[in-house]
């Protein structure tokens, strides 16, 4: 109530912008319940992992919930994201299998309104009008969650019978090659699958060398995985926005600025670990972010520094980090991993066609504005030399006029390049002094050979960022305006993120760039997103200042960056179209109609269970391979069996000693015609219930099913499935 005053004048001052965002939710929120209604079935990929944890932290009456794969044990993965979904579809009493595909919809719609919010608030504190400011900001959520990358207009010119077999093949993704067609939109099974899958050395025969996934938003929104990433995406932005509020945020003297500084710290540290839970890969880069953010802030704010500032912002910069581990510490204390370090990239890296092809338009984008924004350095620098100063809409370019000097002084444009340049280059001079000095132990090459391929790969994307870096060097000299240094900072670390999996990787259980390539991609198309549209805003804006040569250039790229949109969002439209099944059949939302149309029997097993199991009692059912109909009731009800899918078990605790008998140990209970034995295995395991169905009997067979009916009771059958409750 003390602040009601200031908030009812807000948004009476700001109603347009709150109704467009409001909109903004909405649209993406109907969108997204359009076309989950055509494609909600919980089936293949990773959904019944996904679709586990969410019944398994809705059922939890205690935190980490119980592995729905591994009973007695609990999850052994960020499950935060799953909690908040199952916290709303609790709230809402809305069943699992539909609230499943209201979260697909609801994930992208908070992503929209979080990237309206950040975009507008940057263009507007650019300077620019309230209606470009909205125009920009409603064009965002396009680039961050219904682009995909350039990948797609090969798929179309594969389909229309165009390129060379050569072509194909220096193209070199996997299954492109195949295909041949003469429609609009390729016809082969899961083609839209390729669009993630580009990086790849192929072998002669053309065998994966260094297989990769290239994921992205929209495709994560296509094939309706509700993985942790996924779920971040709007609480990255949130974090994101928060970081531009306290980039531009002077802290008041003396004990007021003690306080406002515990205040950030625990509202910071809060923040980071919140997104860290819902998905541990944000929190590295995030704190490395923040970090950056401080460094920059405090030359920005301050002209001396004293060991009192240097203190306070190492504190502001490193307490949060530790702060966001501290406050989620039971989270950290149970979660399992199959990571075992960070190691060196080998021989095999991303090709030069492959990085143009995922990331051809934002370099395109980027590169205009970092070219223009040196251009109009350089004019600047000559006024100045001969007496006058540009200006932008009446205001200088330079607020170093108006304010104190920077901390960081006036330095050479020498000085400046040379620490821009270390930024950009220490990564690959300490890569490269690994692979000439070991590289000759394990590989029979050339080490100088991988060097020098590996630079020119890198050397388009290391211009960009030392050109950004470069750029926020003179900007913090110069004070330029808050949104531009954020975006600098923000376009730096995400070209880094692309750069650094091409020297570094996490060592995990796959032992190749494949995860690695995965998650740093996937927040590289987070951050670059957001400075791809200010960029190309912010150059728009600034036409007036171009003489016509520049013009006539500003042209020209204008229509390379429409082309490439277009080529961009040709995939998504396909993709849609062919997963969809051409938008046929019955809409529905139930995540497991599918079930109940080819299993009646098995559906309605799931709903016994739900409405008659107890929290914490274990069932017993077929153990298969991941990606597969097995464990499909432990899955669906989130209640605890003895072994789900060994594989992904594997995957998330690193190892195989926490279960490594039980797979041999549920074929005996079902195969075992010794009751006393399986009795003893089921007591071993705490299993309550014991489920035979038709995949129990086509895995483990017929024989041994019968001596259910004698150590337990059959509390529920339908068609080719029952269930059997041990007796007491």
């Amino acid at each position: 109530s003390r602040n009601r005053k200031a908030i009812l004048t807000f948004i009476s001052g700001n109603r347009s912008t709150i109704i467009l965002s409001e909109g903004v939710f909405l649209l993406g929120y109907a969108f997204w319940v359009l076309y989950r209604l055509y494609d909600p079935a919980i089936y293949g990929t990773e959904k019944p992992m996904d679709f586990a944890f969410l019944n398994a932290a809705i059922i939890a009456d205690f935190f980490p919930p119980e592995d729905p794969w591994l009973s007695g044990h609990a999850i052994p993965y960020y499950y935060f994201g799953y909690l908040i979904m199952a916290n709303i579809s609790e709230v809402t009493s809305i069943p699992t299998q539909i609230s499943y595909n209201l979260s697909l919809a609801l994930v992208p719609a908070m992503a929209a309104q979080a990237m309206f919010g950040l975009i507008f608030s940057l263009v507007r504190l650019n300077g620019v009008s309230l209606l470009r400011s909205s125009i920009a900001a409603l064009l965002s959520p396009m680039i961050l969650l219904f682009a995909g990358n350039l990948e797609g207009g090969l798929e179309f010119l594969k389909t229309r019978g165009l390129g060379s077999e050569g072509f194909w093949q220096w193209i070199g993704i996997k299954g492109l090659d195949n295909i041949n067609g003469s429609g609009w939109i390729p016809s082969d099974h899961l083609w839209w699958w390729r669009d993630t899958r580009v990086i790849d050395s192929l072998s002669a025969d053309g065998d994966s060398l260094d297989y990769t996934i290239t994921e992205f938003p929209f495709f994560s929104f296509l094939l309706g995985d509700l993985h942790p990433h996924v779920m971040a995406i709007p609480f990255v932005l949130l974090f994101l926005s928060f970081g531009l509020n306290f980039l531009m945020f002077k802290a008041p003297s003396g004990y007021k600025s003690i306080t406002s500084t515990v205040i950030v710290i625990s509202i910071s540290g809060f923040l980071l670990g919140g997104v860290g839970f819902i998905n541990t890969w944000d929190l590295f880069t995030l704190s490395v972010f923040w970090a950056s953010l401080v460094l920059v802030r405090m030359l920005i704010h301050e002209s001396k520094l004293t060991w009192y500032l240097l203190i306070e912002n190492a504190l502001l910069a490193l307490v949060p980090g530790i702060l966001s581990v501290l406050l989620y510490l039971p989270f950290y204390m149970s979660l399992d991993s199959q990571a075992s370090g960070i190691v060196p990239v080998g021989q095999y890296s991303t090709r030069l066609v492959h990085f143009t092809v995922i990331w051809g338009s934002f370099v395109l984008a980027l590169s205009g504005f970092l070219l223009f924004e040196l251009h109009r350095l350089v004019t600047k620098r000559l006024s100045v030399i001969n007496g006058s100063l540009p200006t932008i809409g009446g205001s200088t370019l330079s607020l170093a006029d108006r304010s104190p000097q920077s901390v960081i002084g006036q330095m050479s444009v020498v000085t400046t390049s040379a620490i821009a340049l270390s930024f950009v280059l220490a990564p690959f001079a300490i890569w490269a002094s690994w692979q000439i000095g070991w590289s000759t132990l394990i590989w029979s090459i050339d080490p100088m050979a991988v060097v020098l391929q590996r630079f020119i790969n890198v050397l388009p994307l290391m211009l960009i960022a030392f050109m950004s870096v470069y750029l926020l060097i003179i900007g913090v000299q110069q004070r330029v305006s808050y949104p531009r240094i954020f975006v600098l900072l923000v376009m730096f670390l995400g070209i880094m993120l692309i750069i650094g999996p091409e020297f570094l990787r996490v060592d995990d259980l796959f032992h190749n760039r494949m995860n690695t390539i995965f998650k740093t991609y996937y927040q590289a198309w987070i951050f670059l997103s957001v400075a791809v549209v200010f960029c190309v805003q912010s150059v728009i804006s600034s036409t007036f200042m171009m003489n016509m040569l520049l013009r006539t250039v500003f042209r020209i790229w204008l229509g390379l960056l429409a082309f490439a949109l277009l080529i961009s969002l040709y995939y998504p439209a396909a993709a849609i179209w062919s997963k969809s099944g051409h938008f046929h059949g019955n809409p529905t939302l139930d995540g497991l109609h599918y079930v109940m149309q080819d299993n009646p029997g098995e559906y309605s097993a799931i709903l016994w269970f739900n409405d008659n199991a107890s929290v914490g009692e274990v069932l017993l059912e077929s153990v298969g391979d991941s990606w597969s109909d097995n464990a499909r009731i432990s899955s669906s009800t989130g209640l605890p069996s003895v072994l789900g899918w060994p594989w992904h078990e594997h995957q998330w605790r690193g190892s195989t000693a926490q279960f490594y008998d039980r797979e041999s140990d549920v074929r005996t209970i079902y195969e075992t015609l010794d009751t006393s034995e399986a009795l003893r295995l089921l007591y071993k395991y705490d299993v309550q219930y014991v489920v035979v169905g038709v995949r129990e009997q086509t895995k483990y067979g017929n024989v041994g099913m019968a001596k259910f009916g004698e150590i337990a009771d059959e509390v529920f059958v339908k068609g080719d499935i029952s269930i059997y409750r041990l007796k007491e």
